[in-house]
């Protein structure tokens, strides 16, 4: 029989928000800010077998990047930071 009261079974919803959070925004960010970080480095190359892409192009500056690399990892780390704070963990494990 089912126990509503068990936790390991039911989720509420605070914990479906968790999920959310780190699935829907923590996680893209990070990823996000691994791929422009590889495309960042991969310019030169891309430049030669590539050239449309919109670093070697020239459509995102150089500044436009160093942003975007910089919002994306501090933004994902800042959510994951607030996901261990909401999780209520003693010590963060970000």
């Amino acid at each position: 029989p089912l126990d509503p009261n068990d936790r390991d079974v039911m989720l509420g919803l605070e914990d479906a928000a968790k999920g959310f959070v780190g699935m829907i925004l923590a996680g893209p960010f990070l990823t996000g800010f691994c791929q422009t970080i590889n495309d960042w480095y991969d310019r030169e190359i891309d430049a030669i077998n590539e050239p449309y892409r919109p670093i070697p192009s020239g459509i995102i500056s150089e500044g436009q990047v160093i942003f975007q690399i910089w919002f994306l990892l501090l933004g994902g780390l800042g959510i994951a930071y607030g996901l261990d704070v909401w999780c209520h963990h003693d010590v963060p494990t970000v």
